[in-house]
């Protein structure tokens, strides 16, 4: 059975996301049509928010005071924040993911890339965390998580000593492939 629906307010469409008056109708979650109109009410209708670089296990340790150079405090594999997530158990870890997801689905946020360490658990932990939400992962597994996730999350290619086989590998089976470009390699 279809599902039709409608949102009536201030539309922000287009590239530019220029704001007008319109009716928006929705069937089966797909806008079918936009309608200006001449009348609204007075709210906004925006498109979902994306965060395209998140490490919300990171979450665990947020408010934790660190000191370092940037190698020192997130480098794989005994990085200060890789210490700490080795010590964090699968239902804090969880715990702390959820609620971050919570929090980005109340602003609005739609869906987030994450770069997901500690391997296949590390994977499944964000699955589980994020289960039942509107606040879709795309989650970019490595050290194994790879070939579970929606794709592989590189770190740095200095870190990767089989890199170009891995990412023929992940993308053989259509997967995606994500680097952190700028912090060490630049």
């Amino acid at each position: 059975m279809s599902q039709e629906t409608s949102v009536v307010g201030i539309g922000f469409l287009g590239e530019e996301l220029e704001p007008s008056p319109v009716a928006i109708w929705v069937k089966d979650g797909i806008i079918c049509s936009i309608e200006e109109q001449d009348k609204v009410p007075d709210q906004w209708i925006l498109p979902g928010f994306f965060n395209a670089h998140t490490h919300i296990g990171d979450t665990v340790a947020m408010d934790t005071p660190v000191t370092g150079d940037l190698a020192a405090i997130v480098a794989p594999p005994d990085g200060i924040k890789h210490q700490i997530l080795r010590r964090t158990s699968h239902d804090s870890l969880v715990s702390a993911m959820r609620a971050t997801i919570g929090v980005m689905e109340e602003c609005g946020t739609a869906g987030f890339a994450d770069f997901r360490e500690g391997g296949r658990t590390g994977v499944d932990a964000l699955q589980e965390a994020a289960a039942g939400s509107s606040c879709r992962p795309l989650i970019f597994g490595r050290d194994g998580g790879e070939l579970h996730a929606d794709g592989f999350g590189i770190s740095s290619v200095r870190d990767v000593a089989d890199l170009e086989r891995q990412v023929a590998e992940v993308r053989k089976t259509g997967g995606l492939v994500a680097i952190h470009a700028g912090e060490r390699d630049a």
